[in-house]
């Protein structure tokens, strides 16, 4: 039994192989994408966030060209997944490596894997949200949905465009992330969950930083 601070005896994951791990991942936020366009995303939709800003032609051909290139994010999803587990596991391999002087990455790409399953329930939760509790809604409704946020608690459209993303990224998803990548790293290294936790916190931490600054002066450059 694993608890906080002590070691696990057998790592459960240890034996899980990595890519039908991720093809089973991946597949779950290609779903989970499919049913979001089924679900949500209608042409009356489109009608009604851009009535008064585009004329019906405009929306039509903007619908028509939506269609056409749909398929681009199904490709895109799982490519840039992968790129994000594996970079992930890069830095926790790296921070294991300062500590033991000892080079493993699979464990560290298992655990970012896994660990990927969280972000699967806010696009559930706003499937649900606005398929069934609030159905009347806009596209902006869309994008600014992010439970358990800082964004939740503001209006996301009246504060500065480059404070956006930092509130929409601070939220119990994302500390449930830290904790439960934590976790994994604990399981598959055989390391107490605090040392696990401070390897997280060293790694991944500071490059999440980064990249949220870099969203940030992009989205100042070119606002």
């Amino acid at each position: 039994m694993t608890a906080f601070g002590l070691v696990p005896s057998s790592p459960p994951l240890s034996s899980a192989r990595n890519w039908p791990a991720f093809g089973i991942v991946a597949g779950l936020y290609l779903f989970l994408l499919f049913c979001g366009k089924v679900l949500l995303v209608s042409d009356e939709l489109y009608f009604t966030s851009f009535a008064g800003q585009m004329s019906d032609g405009q929306i039509r051909h903007f619908i028509e060209l939506n269609q056409q290139w749909d398929w681009v994010a199904y490709v895109l999803l799982p490519v840039l997944l992968l790129g994000k587990v594996s970079v992930i596991a890069a830095l926790l391999a790296t921070g294991y490596y300062v500590f033991t002087e000892q080079w493993r990455y699979r464990p560290f790409l298992r655990a970012a894997i896994f660990a990927e399953l969280i972000f699967l329930l806010p696009g559930i939760l706003k499937i649900v949200w606005f398929s069934q509790l609030h159905p009347h809604y806009e596209l902006r409704d869309l994008s600014a949905f992010c439970p358990l946020s800082l964004a939740s608690l503001v209006d996301l459209y009246q504060v500065e465009a480059w404070l956006r993303y930092p509130l929409q990224l601070l939220n119990g998803f994302e500390l449930l992330y830290w904790v439960v990548l934590a976790l994994l790293v604990s399981q598959l290294v055989a390391w107490p969950w605090t040392r696990a936790v401070r390897l997280v916190a060293l790694t991944y931490g500071p490059a999440l930083l980064v990249w949220v600054l870099f969203i940030m002066f992009l989205t100042v450059s070119f606002a």
